[in-house]
């Protein structure tokens, strides 16, 4: 299984998360699932224009905002699972996330076919797979934390995809004895045990 990880992590917010993640990916390779890592931070991904609100809007599988998002779109087709790493907090942390997101619409749009005036999913979406977050929050967005969670859990459906649910922490509270549980969380998106 390809699992694309998409780090969202807006600078340094969250030092925790570096050895959490790398404690997931060792868990993803160990039980053979290959990993593809993004860093958010480093691409031009513009903010949505809703261009789909527009009635002279037609479907496609790009969007019309030219910058990198459009490259990542193949980068997400060609991955059975997508992990979404974030800091949560109270001063703009999760830009990148919420950006991220707003732009994958490209990604579930119905195909229609002339013929038949059918709906179909684009061919090359692939219809397994999971969708999860890895998450450090800080203690007043918890709450936040926890919106986010679920509104990932619910794009799943968009995508056809299952929702492996969140591992949400409070960043103050990540010790060694806790990085294990990161490790088995990576080994359980790809052996469902």
């Amino acid at each position: 299984m390809k699992v694309l990880i998409l780090d969202c992590v807006k600078n340094d917010f969250s030092p925790e998360l570096k050895p959490a993640l790398d404690k997931f990916v060792e868990g993803i390779e160990s039980a053979g699932g290959q990993v593809s890592l993004l860093n958010i931070k480093d691409l031009d991904i513009k903010p949505c224009f809703s261009c789909t609100t527009q009635s002279s809007f037609k479907f496609d599988d790009k969007c019309r905002c030219d910058d990198d998002m459009n490259r990542l779109y193949p980068e997400f087709r060609n991955h059975d699972s997508w992990v979404f790493i974030s800091h949560i907090n109270s001063n703009g942390s999760t830009n990148y996330l919420k950006n991220l997101l707003d732009r994958m619409e490209p990604l579930f749009q119905p195909v229609f076919t002339l013929d038949s005036m059918e709906v179909a999913i684009p061919p090359d979406n692939k219809l397994n797979g999971k969708i999860a977050l890895l998450s450090s929050y800080e203690y007043e967005s918890a709450d936040l934390a926890r919106n986010i969670s679920d509104y990932i859990d619910s794009i799943s459906l968009l995508f056809s995809k299952q929702s492996a649910g969140s591992i949400l922490f409070e960043r103050t509270r990540i010790n060694n004895a806790r990085l294990d549980k990161f490790y088995d969380a990576g080994k359980k998106l790809i052996t469902n045990e």
